[in-house]
C-alpha cells in the first residue's frame, strides 16, 4: 500500500503544490513531492486495520497518527506558525496518552535511591519528551535517506525488544512500520524501479516518532 500510495500521490502533490522548492539551505534540484509521510501512514494504517484485531488503544494511536500527519501536510503546504504546531503537537500527544493509557510513569532508579515516580507529572513529562523527539527528528531531515534510516534502526531495536516480551501487538506494529518504510527509502534514494525522488516532509518526520 505504501508503494501504491507513492505512485498515486505524486500527481496530487504537483497539483496541490505540495512540493519542496530549492531555496536557501535547500540545495536539491527541482521541486520534490512531499508525500513520503502520507504514503507511509497509508501503508501502516491499511496493514494495521486489515491484519490486527480491533483494539481501542490501537485505534486511538491511528487517529492521533492521522492527526500528526495532517498537521505535517498543512505545515508543508502553508508553513504554519511555530506556536500553532507546538499547540497541536501537545494536544495530539495528550490525546495519545489518554486514548492508549500509555505515559512515562517513572524514570527508574536513576539516582540509586529507588524508582523516581512521576505521579501527576507523568503526562506533562511525556508530552515534553514526545515534543522534543518530534522536533529533533524534524531537524535531522536534511540528507537523503537519513531520517528514514534512523527511524528504521529505532524500529528494529524495538522489534528486538518486543520479540523478547509479551507485547505482540507492539511487535506487529513495529514490523509493519519497517515494511512501510522500505518503499519510501527506495523512492527517496531513487533506487529501481523508482525514477524520481520524493521527500518525507514534516508529515513523515513527525509520524516517524
Amino acid at each position: 500500500m505504501t508503494w501504491i500510495a507513492l505512485y498515486l500521490l505524486k500527481p496530487v502533490a504537483y497539483h496541490a503544490k505540495l512540493l519542496d522548492i530549492p531555496k536557501g539551505r535547500k540545495q536539491h534540484k527541482g521541486a520534490i513531492p512531499l508525500i513520503g509521510g502520507m504514503s507511509i501512514f497509508i501503508g501502516v494504517a491499511t496493514a494495521v486495520m486489515l491484519t490486527l484485531p480491533n483494539d481501542a488503544a490501537v485505534t486511538s494511536w491511528l487517529l492521533c497518527a492521522l492527526g500528526i500527519v495532517l498537521l505535517g501536510v498543512a505545515d508543508d503546504a502553508e508553513d504554519l506558525s511555530v506556536k500553532l504546531r507546538i499547540v497541536m503537537q501537545v494536544l495530539l500527544t495528550l490525546a495519545l496518552c489518554i486514548g492508549t493509557g500509555a505515559s512515562l510513569a517513572n524514570l527508574g532508579d536513576l539516582l540509586g535511591m529507588g524508582e523516581i515516580d512521576l505521579s501527576v507529572f507523568s503526562y506533562p513529562f511525556t508530552v515534553l519528551i514526545v515534543l522534543g523527539v518530534i522536533n529533533a527528528f524534524n531537524m535531522i531531515d536534511g540528507i537523503d535517506g537519513l531520517l528514514g534510516s534512523i527511524a528504521m534502526v529505532a524500529l528494529l531495536s524495538l522489534i528486538a525488544l518486543f520479540s523478547l516480551s509479551t507485547h505482540a501487538m507492539l511487535l506487529s506494529i513495529s514490523v509493519i512500520f519497517v515494511a512501510a518504510l522500505i518503499p519510501y527509502l527506495m523512492n527517496n534514494l531513487v533506487l529501481p524501479p523508482f525514477k524520481e525522488k520524493i521527500f518525507m516532509g514534516d508529515a513523515g518526520s513527525c509520524l516517524s516518532v
